[in-house]
């Protein structure tokens, strides 16, 4: 576990607060929330990083009590993701090519018109 200077570093980022009050005390109930929103992000991470699905890690948080979803980490763990890092999708692509391709650019079909231009390029550089 990281000494509490590193711990209030990471909090100050994410946060935009210190985990010290004015007179000086550390807020150990903040930092424990706060860990244990970063861990279940953590355990997120690992289950998508194994191929698995993400529904029974939620379900299982839940857990089959008449706790409300907004109350439990799950919940508390995806706001703070939300709040944190921002996501705009980029729904221009620009992409030009020096090939002669008459075909409708995509995701699947743009690293290999890449690859194409790169061998274009080694071949010319060759010569």
């Amino acid at each position: 576990m990281l000494n509490e200077i590193l711990q209030n570093e990471i909090y100050t980022i994410m946060k935009g607060e210190s985990l010290y009050t004015k007179s000086g005390n550390y807020e150990y109930k903040k930092l424990n929330k706060f860990s244990g929103r970063l861990e279940f992000i953590r355990t997120m991470r690992n289950t998508i990083n194994h191929y698995e699905p993400l529904l029974p890690l939620f379900v299982g948080c839940i857990n089959n009590q008449t706790k409300a979803i907004k109350s439990s980490q799950v919940y508390t763990a995806l706001c703070e993701l939300n709040d944190t890092w921002h996501f705009e999708p980029n729904k221009s692509q620009t992409f030009s090519t020096t090939l002669n391709i008459n075909t409708k650019l995509t995701t699947y079909n743009i690293p290999k018109i890449r690859l194409l231009e790169m061998m274009k390029s080694y071949s010319y550089n060759k010569k």
